[in-house]
Order: structure tokens, then sequence, then C-alpha cells
């Protein structure tokens, strides 16, 4: 099971290599979706938006952002945390499924803007 995660930017659950293999061993989430929060400091954090970790090729990754409407990335040192849903939340069985849920879910004329990461390890320079 992925724990929390903190980051400073998208892109950061790149896979972490611990020898030259790129399995997916070596990756910091595991496909599944996820919340994404804002940190604020001596209050709880704020949700903006949702993860969709969707499940690739060994030493690839692709990560699908769904942002609340008013948020885009981090700034300033904000750090953003990734939780799992747990077992009571959304666990979505496809990106296709994950997109129809969010289209569902954004309020009327205040759409969610996307991001979509594909990350890559290589075990050597190109």
């Amino acid at each position: 099971m992925t724990k929390e995660v903190k980051m400073d930017s998208f892109t950061r659950f790149l896979p972490i290599p611990q020898n030259n293999n790129a399995g997916d061993k070596h990756r910091q989430v595991d496909p599944g979706t996820f919340t994404v929060h804002k940190e604020n400091p001596g209050a709880p954090s704020l949700q903006v938006g949702w993860c969709f970790v969707e499940a690739a090729t060994p030493g690839n990754l692709i990560e699908h952002y769904a942002l609340f409407h008013g948020y885009s990335s981090p700034t300033g040192g904000e750090k953003l945390i990734i939780r799992p849903t747990g077992p009571a939340g959304p666990d979505y069985a496809s990106l296709s499924a994950f997109l129809d849920a969010m289209r569902n879910e954004q309020p009327p004329g205040s759409p969610y803007s996307y991001i979509e990461s594909n990350c890559a390890y290589h075990s050597a320079l190109p």
C-alpha cells in the first residue's frame, strides 16, 4: 500500500532506482486513485484535486491530475500531499473511468484543470 507522499511540484512520483533494473517495485506510488492536498501549516490540509496513477510498463509511470478550479500548481515552497483514497474512497479501474468521474464531479462553470505527467526511468543517459 502506498503511503502519503509530499512533493513540491508535479512529476515527483518518478521511479526510484535501487539498482539498474527499472521495475515497478521502484515506484514511490502504486497505481491507483489519490487525493491531492495543499499543505497548510498549523491547520488541516486543503484538498485541491485528484490524481490517478496509471499502471504502465516497468520503468514508466503516467500520472493524471484533475485539479479543482482556481488551483494550478505549488508555489513559493508550498507542498502538495498525495494520499491514497483508502478503502472508503473511490478507486477507479481505468483512466477513462477516472476522467468520466472527474467530468461528472466538477461544478458547472468551474472546470478542473488537467495535468498528465509521463515519467520514465532510464538506466543510462541517452
